[in-house]
């Protein structure tokens, strides 16, 4: 007797067994033809032969013919439930199994719903499409255009700023060059210096040019500390190095001698006097120890009835 019941309860385990089994191959059936991924550690589900092993589930073929016909059965295929929650993992009953069925399908629900409220398609947006595309290809078009003339411009203002800067270069080496002989035959003194320096070498238009001068018998000061008529040398040694470097056909110099002493003013009247070999230069002066040296004078004073007019003079 006890035989007997020990043999009911393995046929209804069995029973049990088999039930499971072709809920687990129908699951897998389902994901199958829904295309839902199942991880799996061992095997596929392209592996299993679904209508085999529905008629195995019959009884009229059984698995190990399967297997050895290169394909596996439900047993052999081993899911991975590493990815699932530790929530779902520790049910055990059938209750916690129930409530954690009933959560997913209430989630998938929610999900399915919004789905379904997401608004229908744009029939127009094959069209927006297509225009903005046209738009960014004419904008493309238009900026790669743009890009090429800044190109060109930026090349064309190096070539122009590298052509200023070896101009201004030029001019500046030479007046650098004679600048000092020119002021120490105005101071006519050989310890007076002049010199001239750029403040930014490698870019000089971004700075300035610092000019400096020692008067014959004084010690190096800062431009700015020089007496007036010191001043007026050092000016008028820069002009005719300019000058000497590009000459004018005439220069007009207005009451250089205002700051200038007798023995200065002498030594100014010597160096133009030398200098109008190569170029006229007038003068307007106050002074007669500085126009008496003049080659011609115009005069220039107010009537003697007191009227507020001019009459000139000229005197050769």
């Amino acid at each position: 007797k006890e035989i007997q019941n020990t043999q009911k309860q393995i046929i209804s385990l069995e029973a049990k067994l088999e039930a499971k089994k072709s809920e687990r191959l129908g699951f897998f059936k389902s994901a199958k033809m829904e295309n839902i991924e199942i991880s799996i550690i061992h095997g596929s589900l392209d592996d299993i032969d679904f209508q085999t092993q529905s008629s195995h589930e019959n009884g009229s073929v059984n698995g190990t013919q399967s297997s050895s016909q290169g394909r596996l059965s439900v047993d052999e295929i081993v899911v991975d439930y590493s990815s699932l929650s530790s929530n779902i993992l520790r049910c055990r009953d059938k209750d916690e199994i129930k409530k954690t069925l009933d959560m997913l399908e209430s989630s998938l629900k929610k999900m399915r719903d919004n789905v379904a409220r997401i608004q229908a398609p744009n029939i127009d947006f094959m069209e927006r499409l297509k225009d903005a595309q046209g738009r960014y290809t004419s904008t493309n078009e238009l900026f790669e255009n743009l890009k090429k003339r800044d190109r060109v411009c930026k090349q064309e203002f190096e070539k122009i700023k590298e052509l200023r800067r070896n101009k201004f270069q030029s001019l500046f080496d030479s007046v650098s060059e004679r600048i000092d002989g020119i002021y120490k035959d105005l101071a006519q003194s050989p310890s007076a210096q002049a010199f001239l320096n750029m403040e930014n070498p490698e870019e000089p238009f971004l700075e300035g040019v610092v000019y400096n001068c020692v008067a014959p018998g004084k010690r190096f000061q800062q431009m700015c500390n020089l007496s007036g008529g010191e001043k007026t040398l050092a000016a008028l040694a820069l002009l005719f190095a300019i000058q000497s470097n590009h000459p004018a056909p005439f220069l007009i110099l207005d009451e250089i001698d205002a700051a200038l002493d007798g023995s200065n003013i002498s030594k100014v009247k010597n160096f133009i006097q030398k200098f109008t070999n190569e170029t006229q230069v007038i003068v307007i002066s106050l002074k007669p120890e500085f126009f008496s040296y003049a080659h011609s004078l115009i005069g220039i004073t107010p009537e003697s009835s007191g009227i507020l007019t001019s009459c000139v003079m000229v005197y050769d």
